[in-house]
């Protein structure tokens, strides 16, 4: 059986139900999270998106995905880390940056440290193809470069990102 999100108006506000994301219209938002991973040396993970994945495949990207209807968008952040990369992430760990809008989605933002080198990521090949790193300059060059970032995502990222580094 298909998942199904929560469906959000554009302002961030359930409208009180639920669907499966295939029947969801254009007048209907749905939730997802991004979350900047960082190590030791303060490099940031970037994950190539698998070749055949609907939505922006081949493109390097941060890990990320859409908020099931019965999870917090922290919820979603282990789990999609966990699926995509095999790290596990503790929610306490995790550095909520803030809502917007970005791409057609609502998207909740977190930053959070990994203890693990990434090159211990067992990356699930249905979602990833790819994993490296960037140092925090050349993460917000490249995030900054991407044209499907739109300018409130892009001011949230740039304005809170270094502020949330430990």
């Amino acid at each position: 059986m298909a998942e199904l999100v929560t469906v959000y108006d554009e302002n961030g506000q359930s409208k009180g139900y639920a669907k499966t994301v295939d029947t969801i219209k254009d007048d209907e938002l749905i939730l997802a999270v991004h979350i900047y991973l960082y190590d030791k040396d303060k490099n940031f993970l970037l994950q190539q998106r698998a070749f055949d994945k609907k939505e922006l495949p081949g493109l390097w990207c941060i890990t990320g995905g859409k908020v099931q209807s019965d999870e917090h968008s922290s919820d979603a952040v282990v789990r999609e880390t966990k699926e995509e990369l095999g790290l596990t992430l503790d929610k306490n760990d995790l550095n909520y940056l803030g809502r917007c809008l970005n791409n057609g989605y609502i998207v909740d933002i977190y930053t959070a440290y990994s203890a693990l080198a990434f090159t211990e990521c067992k990356i699930n090949k249905a979602e990833v193809n790819d994993i490296k790193t960037l140092n925090l300059n050349e993460l917000l060059a490249y995030i900054n470069s991407l044209s499907i970032n739109e300018t409130n995502y892009l001011k949230l990222v740039n304005d809170k990102l270094i502020k949330s580094i430990k």
